[in-house]
């Protein structure tokens, strides 16, 4: 969603949940992403974050197991909180120091 078009995107987003069985998830865009190398989040207003972070398509009309994208995540302080990976995205909390990624190690074996 690039800052400048957000208010079609959301249009769109709201006419689709209404027509479509789906889950909808708005996502922050990041500058360069599909371009070889994703650098920050665009610049967007608080009022478009809060959008995304709460936008909803219709998931309670269906019966869907539950998501790899749902995560329990738990924080040094030693709280626990049900976040989706979408959650972690649109909040900006993707930034982790110290951790080994191996996404895609244990396909290739």
């Amino acid at each position: 969603m690039v800052p400048e078009r957000f208010d079609d995107c959301v249009e769109f987003a709201n006419r689709l949940k209404q027509e479509v069985r789906c889950s909808i998830a708005l996502q922050p865009l990041f500058e360069g992403f599909g371009h070889g190398g994703i650098t920050k989040k665009y610049p967007y207003t608080a009022e478009q974050e809060h959008i995304m972070k709460n936008f909803r398509g219709r998931p309670e009309l269906k019966k869907l197991p539950a998501s790899a994208a749902d995560l329990q995540v738990k924080y040094a302080d030693g709280k626990t909180e049900q976040l989706s990976t979408f959650d972690l995205i649109a909040n900006d909390q993707t930034n982790f120091v110290g951790w080994d990624c191996y996404a895609g190690i244990e396909l290739s074996l």
